[in-house]
């Protein structure tokens, strides 16, 4: 019986090793398999908080527009917010294809450092209403 393990044991092991390498390897933020689940587990809290946003402005946050790390991530900052020790952005995709990518992505800093990034399509009810995307 426990030689049946080892193999399982080994196999579970290799599949996260690659698993992490692939995130690793295709992401910008170069996070791990585990980053990844620590993002989400973030997300899934940071979702059920009441966060009181406010539009993003083209003349006062043009800086976060400019930053090289989300800029990548959506057309345009739709929202930002302070909440607790955080500063909160979400950007909007106005672009599709096929599969669609999510609408938006949320990014969370504490201290300039990122703490988590993550897509979703639909605005969590806790957040209240949709910000207008800036003119």
């Amino acid at each position: 019986m426990a030689f049946a393990l080892i193999p399982a044991i080994f196999g579970l092991a290799s599949l996260i090793l690659y698993t992490s390498q692939q995130f690793r390897s295709g992401d910008l933020f170069d996070q791990s398999l585990f980053d990844e689940l620590r993002w989400w587990r973030r997300w899934l809290w940071l979702r059920r908080q009441i966060i009181h946003w406010r539009k993003s402005t083209r003349t006062k946050d043009d800086r976060i527009d400019a930053d090289l790390r989300i800029e990548p991530f959506g057309d345009s900052t739709i929202a930002i917010a302070d909440f607790e020790e955080r500063r909160l952005v979400v950007r909007k995709r106005v672009w599709s294809g096929w599969p669609d990518p999510p609408t938006y992505v949320v990014f969370a800093f504490i201290d300039n450092q990122l703490w988590m990034a993550w897509d979703f399509y639909e605005w969590p009810e806790k957040w209240g209403e949709t910000p207008d995307v800036a003119e």
